[in-house]
C-alpha cells in the first residue's frame, strides 16, 4: 500500500469532526488530493445503486411461472389479490389462477373438462345414495351405484395419471 491509500484509509475510518479539525488547523491536501476522493466517493455509490436495481429487476422474475414449484407459486398467489383458498390448490390450479390474475394468456395444450375434486364429489355423493338405498332394500339400485362408483374411481386415477 502506497502512502496515499494508507492516508485515505485512516480518514474514512475517524469521524467527520477529526476531519474539519485538521483541515481547520492547516493541514489541508492539495486540491488534486480532495477532487480525487470527491470523484471516487460519487462513483462508488452510483456502482452500488445500479447493481442492487439489476438484482431488483431479476429477483422476482427470475424463474418463469411454468418453472416454479407449487411453493413458490403459493408465494406469489398470496402476494396477489383475487386468489381464494391458495393452500389447497395443486401446482396446475395455482398457475391457472396466478396466470389469470396477472392476465396471462396460456397456450391450451390440451384442455380437459375433468378435475379429480370434482369427480371425488360425486363419488361422495354417489355413496351417500348408496347408504339410503342399502336401507331401503333395492339390490339393483345398489349395483348401479356401486358400478358409477368404480368406474368414477378409474376416471380420477386416469386423470391423475394424464394429468
Amino acid at each position: 500500500m502506497t502512502e496515499k491509500e494508507q492516508e485515505e484509509l485512516k480518514e474514512q475510518k475517524e469521524p467527520k469532526e477529526a476531519k474539519e479539525k485538521k483541515e481547520v488547523k492547516g493541514k489541508e491536501e492539495p486540491k488534486e488530493a480532495k477532487e480525487e476522493k470527491e470523484a471516487k466517493g460519487k462513483e462508488e455509490p452510483k456502482e452500488a445503486k445500479e447493481k442492487k436495481e439489476s438484482k431488483d429487476k431479476k429477483g422476482p422474475k427470475e424463474k418463469p411461472l411454468d418453472r416454479m414449484t407449487a411453493k413458490e407459486l403459493r408465494e406469489v398467489a398470496l402476494g396477489l389479490e383475487g386468489i381464494v383458498g391458495v393452500h389447497g390448490m395443486n401446482k396446475g390450479e395455482l398457475l391457472a389462477a396466478v396466470k389469470k390474475v396477472k392476465g396471462i394468456k396460456d397456450e391450451k395444450k390440451r384442455q380437459t373438462s375433468v378435475d379429480v375434486r370434482s369427480i371425488k364429489r360425486k363419488i361422495r355423493e354417489l355413496r351417500s345414495q348408496k347408504e339410503a338405498v342399502k336401507e331401503a332394500g333395492d339390490k339393483k339400485k345398489i349395483k348401479i351405484l356401486r358400478r358409477r362408483i368404480n368406474r368414477l374411481k378409474k376416471k380420477t386415477r386416469r386423470v391423475a395419471m394424464g394429468g
